[in-house]
């Protein structure tokens, strides 16, 4: 998705024009990844990256021990732990997103989604996603999230089918899917890596593959259920505003490079994980 901007020089002189040439191309794209990278990093702020990612991690290391901690043996365990909370390392977790934001975001303009971000509405969107992500780390809350939702009925609602367009209009349904395929192969790769399984890439995908439609169906209703929550106390405008917004080409940009950089992070936290959790149940072999 990046834009490649290059100045073109044309000089007369035969031996110091290359040098200059070469100088000035070279000044020009770091004066430009300097831009991207605040511009990146503005939006990022504007949408409470930290706080989510705070969130990300918590669950994910709560899910790990409840998936993985209970069938080790304690010798094993303890390392293993360890190693988790490395895996699931704040500063890497957001220094990772940023990178990966910055580079697929580009040069787009971003001044009309930040003008919104920043904004006594925008603000007050973002904290309500930031607070009903929070929420929703507790399965209780969560689960009664779905149930308002499946509750609501198909029966057609105002803000039933804003919250339904912004979801179709960002594909947030397929990325989110697909993001969870891809951490799913990934751990299999992590535990082929560390002699723990014997699995070719084919076999990994079709065992991941046959998840997708129950994946699809569980993402489908989680994304509902948040969106309708956190978006609970908005006027409707408000949230017809950001819709319109994302579906911009700077709104579109903005939610791809949000997509491709967490799965590029949890392709790596899943590959780590199921790394030393191989690890640890060959320890337990020997």
């Amino acid at each position: 998705m990046n834009i490649l901007l290059r100045a073109l020089l044309i000089c007369s002189m035969l031996f110091a024009g290359p040098l200059v040439l070469a100088e000035s191309g070279q000044t020009e794209k770091t004066q430009i990844e300097i831009v991207q990278a605040e511009t990146a990093q503005a939006v990022l702020a504007a949408l409470a990256l930290s706080d989510i990612i705070e969130v990300m991690r918590l669950e994910g290391l709560a899910q790990a021990v409840d998936v993985t901690g209970g069938f080790l043996p304690s010798t094993a365990a303890v390392a293993w732990r360890r190693d988790l909370d490395a895996i699931y390392d704040v500063n890497w977790m957001k220094a990772t997103v940023a990178a990966h934001f910055a580079r697929e975001l580009g040069d787009a303009d971003m001044s009309d989604v930040l003008a919104f971000l920043t904004s006594t509405d925008g603000k007050r969107l973002v904290a309500l996603e930031v607070s009903a992500r929070q929420a929703m780390s507790d399965a209780s809350i969560e689960d009664a999230a779905r149930s308002v939702y499946r509750a609501s009925g198909d029966a057609s609602d105002a803000r039933r089918d804003l919250v339904a367009t912004f979801i179709s209009r960002n594909d947030m349904v397929a990325a989110n899917v697909e993001s969870a395929l891809h951490a799913s192969f990934s751990y299999y790769r992590g535990l082929r890596e560390s002699g723990a399984l014997e699995m070719s890439d084919r076999e990994i995908i079709e065992e991941v593959w046959a998840t997708e439609a129950e994946t699809r169906s569980d993402t489908s209703e989680w994304l509902h259920a948040f969106l309708w929550m956190a978006y609970a106390p908005l006027d409707n405008s408000v949230l017809a505003e950001y819709s319109a917004l994302s579906a911009t080409g700077a709104g579109q940009q903005m939610n791809k490079a949000l997509f491709a950089s967490f799965d590029q992070m949890f392709a790596e936290i899943f590959y780590a994980l199921g790394l030393t959790t191989g690890q640890a149940l060959q320890t337990q072999n020997l």
